[in-house]
C-alpha cells in the first residue's frame, strides 16, 4: 500500500499474520495490536487435554490428506456454526448478516481447503519460524497491546500477557469477560484499550 511505517492490530489469522509481519520486518511496524492470540509455537506447547477437546480444530485441520476437506465439505455450514457457537462467549451478539457471510463464504470448497491448509502451515513452517526466533532470541521491539477473552484469563490478568512478555520488552493489555470475538462481544472495551 504504500507505506513505509504503520501500526498493526490482527486477530485470530489476522494477529498470527501482523506478529509474524512485525518479527520479518521491525522497522516497518510502529506498534502492534494482538487480539485473543498467543504465539502459534506457545499455542502448540499448551496443547494438554483440555487443548485436544476443546481445541481440536488445531490438530484436525492440519491433518493431509484430504480427510478434514471431506469431512467439513459434506455439511461446511454445520461446522462452521458449530466452531462459532463454541468460541463465541455470547453467540447472540454476532451481527446474523456477518455470520450468513461467513457461511457463504466458508462453505465454497477452495475456501475450505484454503482454512485447512493454514492450519497445516500453523501445525509446520509458522511453528518453526516462532521456535527459530525463540531460539535466536528475537522479539517484538515496538509497543505491543493484547486484548484477551476469557480462554486466557486466570488469577485477575490474562495469561495472554505473561505469554506475550516473553516475546516484546513493551506489552501492555487486558482480559474481557467474553469469548474469542472480543471485538464483537465488547466493542466499547475493545475500543477504548
Amino acid at each position: 500500500l504504500g507505506h513505509a511505517r504503520f501500526a498493526l492490530v490482527g486477530h485470530d489469522r489476522g494477529g498470527r499474520v501482523t506478529y509474524r509481519l512485525t518479527l520479518d520486518h521491525p522497522r516497518a511496524v510502529t506498534r502492534l495490536g494482538i487480539l485473543d492470540i498467543v504465539p502459534t509455537s506457545e499455542y502448540w506447547d499448551t496443547a494438554d487435554r483440555a487443548f485436544a477437546v476443546n481445541t481440536f480444530h488445531w490438530g484436525f485441520l492440519a491433518r493431509d490428506g484430504g480427510l478434514p476437506e471431506r469431512l467439513i465439505g459434506h455439511d461446511p455450514d454445520f461446522f462452521l456454526d458449530y466452531l462459532m457457537r463454541l468460541w463465541a462467549g455470547d453467540y447472540g451478539v454476532l451481527d446474523p448478516q456477518a455470520l450468513a457471510e461467513y457461511r457463504r463464504c466458508f462453505r465454497k470448497p477452495e475456501n475450505i481447503a484454503a482454512t485447512c491448509a493454514d492450519y497445516r502451515a500453523g501445525y509446520t513452517i509458522d511453528d518453526e519460524q516462532d521456535r527459530g526466533d525463540r531460539a535466536a532470541g528475537r522479539t517484538i521491539g515496538c509497543p505491543v497491546l493484547v486484548i484477551s477473552g476469557e480462554q486466557y484469563l486466570h488469577t485477575g490478568e490474562s495469561k495472554a500477557l505473561d505469554i506475550w512478555r516473553r516475546w516484546a520488552p513493551d506489552v501492555r493489555g487486558l482480559g474481557l469477560t467474553c469469548g474469542h470475538f472480543v471485538a464483537e462481544e465488547k466493542p466499547a472495551e475493545v475500543l477504548t484499550a
